[in-house]
């Protein structure tokens, strides 16, 4: 979403959603590195990674069923996926990968 909301907005309206995007971000930055006691550079990796990951995961969960019929018509067959396990083992290799480095 973000090329579309990046794209298709004023300048100030994209800098009032930034403001509040990097706002919010940085205090989940802060609690993450407190929590889990690593730097605050390890925590935005971190955040960073997971968010990218979860949501190009989301994008392949195959719940859309205009995604469901396209799959269908070319005849692929995409595996089984558990988002919540796949993304919670992407969280705790994040974090071992944090406290270690």
């Amino acid at each position: 979403m973000n090329p579309v909301i990046e794209t298709n907005v004023t300048v100030e309206r994209l800098a009032v959603f930034k403001k509040k995007f990097y706002d919010l971000s940085y205090a989940f930055r802060d609690i993450l590195a407190t929590m889990l006691e690593i730097s605050a550079e390890k925590a935005n990796k971190l955040q960073l990674d997971l968010l990218m990951y979860a949501s190009a995961k989301a994008s392949t969960c195959y719940n859309n069923p205009l995604v469901q019929e396209a799959l269908k018509k070319i005849s692929i067959e995409p595996g089984k996926m558990d988002f919540y396990k796949d993304v919670k083992d992407f969280i705790l290799m994040g974090i071992d990968w944090a406290k270690k480095n």
